[in-house]
């Protein structure tokens, strides 16, 4: 997922909920299920606290982590998802009514991977793999902005598959990892 084509996406979506989702997962590097779970009680001590279902890694997250290319810090991003005018607890809620839909409510992660495939295939552009990229494409979009960034190690935000980076967050302790920002 190149970051153009990230951002006609992240402009062009109708979808508050959508755009939030986007930020949240380019800023933080966190997945789509981090980011549709995602809570403001989770958001605290100037930190956003946020559990990995895959792994159950725990991983702490400054507010102040900030993407430079993307213009915008974790702290930004919550903002955004605040500013919907909806009283919700998740920071990716719905915004719009339709279909049953409660205002509010935690957007499904299915929900996440449909809409983000539709707006890249209404870009009508072509892929050397013929296949689009994913909504979980933003985890490695964000990866390579950040080490090109080099302020915050990738290996560290996204726990990558190297065996120690990998044994950290997978060990069983529960404890949380702190992710650091060097100034």
């Amino acid at each position: 997922l190149p970051f153009d084509v990230f951002m006609k996406v992240y402009d062009q979506t109708q979808y508050r909920w959508l755009r939030n989702a986007m930020a949240l997962s380019l800023v933080s590097g966190q997945g789509r299920e981090e980011c549709a779970f995602a809570e403001f009680a989770d958001v605290r001590e100037g930190c956003w606290w946020s559990e990995r279902g895959k792994t159950g890694a725990r991983i702490i997250l400054p507010l102040e982590l900030r993407l430079e290319r993307f213009g915008m810090s974790l702290e930004d991003v919550v903002r955004q998802c605040r500013t919907t005018g909806i009283v919700s607890k998740h920071l990716v809620h719905q915004t719009e009514r339709g279909r049953g839909a409660r205002l509010g409510k935690k957007m499904h992660v299915a929900k996440l991977t449909r809409h983000f495939s539709a707006e890249i295939r209404a870009l009508n552009l072509e892929w050397e793999s013929k296949q689009h990229p994913t909504f979980h494409e933003i985890r490695s979009l964000s990866s390579r902005l950040y080490k090109e960034q080099g302020n915050v190690n990738p290996q560290e935000l996204l726990g990558h598959k190297d065996p120690r980076t990998t044994a950290i967050y997978t060990d069983g302790r529960g404890e949380w990892v702190r992710v650091g920002i060097k100034k």
